[in-house]
């Protein structure tokens, strides 16, 4: 499936900044995509005529092509890419060490990114002149992303309750990224009742004052104010949420202010 869309976004600038968009040119132009349907994960033995299986691993990374270029109207006049022009596109592309927003300018793409870098870039030259590049994109899953909702509550008199429908399309449970502002308390817990009552606990925070809490239950890292290490209070079990309705039990002995952001993955290849 190839973009019809002409422009992109990668890094918060537009592909049309440089005066170039989306098209196929000559033999150059965005391949079709394989979706990912994950590798088996198994073992097999001689006393037995099927496989242990152990389930299935989705993590080969989407990779596809983009093809930009000058107007294909300015072709005929003899219109090129400047050597300004070339190295101010390829310092805007390459050379980053960490993945970069992608967004594509399309109708049925404006819910949908990409986390991306460019791990390959060649110039196309017609009649040799340089007119445009084709890029190599790599992403960082099998998967775009969905623009990040984020859903907040307060609690009140200790009690907070949270509703997260996640639309699951994919078949993978999902780990949210939460941010906690606590004030006088020294625990808070979180009770996934659609997840077989999953709870994740952090207990014997310092009390007597306010402390922020940043959660990255993806990555299970936990990070707090004033470096406060909370993992001997914690148990281990990050929040993750279920395909479907979520209904999470929040409490805690003081008042918490709780930000829950979440990227849903999606499975719409390039």
């Amino acid at each position: 499936m190839a973009f019809y869309g002409c422009d992109f976004t990668f890094n918060g600038q537009k592909a049309s900044d440089f005066g170039m968009m989306v098209y196929n040119i000559g033999s150059y132009g965005q391949d079709d995509v394989d979706f990912s349907v994950g590798e088996i994960v198994e073992d097999r033995i001689s006393r037995r005529h099927d496989s242990l299986l152990y389930g299935l691993v989705q993590n080969e990374p989407l990779q596809f092509t983009l093809v930009f270029g000058i107007d294909p109207d300015d072709l005929e006049g003899e219109e090129c890419l400047t050597r300004e022009q070339i190295a101010d596109i390829t310092k805007w592309l390459t050379g980053h060490q960490e993945y970069k927003i992608l967004t594509i300018d399309q109708d049925d793409m404006d819910d949908y990114r990409y986390h991306a870098m460019v791990t390959g870039l060649r110039l196309i030259s017609e009649g040799g002149l340089p007119v445009a590049f084709s890029a190599e994109i790599s992403c960082d899953s099998p998967f775009a992303y969905q623009i990040p909702v984020t859903y907040t509550v307060t609690t009140a008199s200790g009690d907070g309750y949270l509703h997260i429908d996640y639309p699951a399309m994919t078949n993978n449970v999902f780990y949210p990224v939460i941010d906690i502002s606590l004030t006088s308390a020294t625990y808070i817990r979180f009770v996934n009742t659609d997840d077989s009552g999953r709870t994740m606990l952090i207990d014997n925070i310092p009390s007597g004052g306010s402390i922020s809490i940043h959660i990255d239950c993806q990555n299970q890292i936990i990070t707090a104010s004033d470096g406060y290490n909370l993992y001997p209070g914690f148990n281990m079990k990050f929040l993750r949420l279920v395909p479907g309705e979520n209904d999470i039990h929040i409490t805690t002995d003081g008042t918490a202010e709780v930000s829950t952001t979440c990227e849903y993955p999606v499975n719409i290849g390039a």
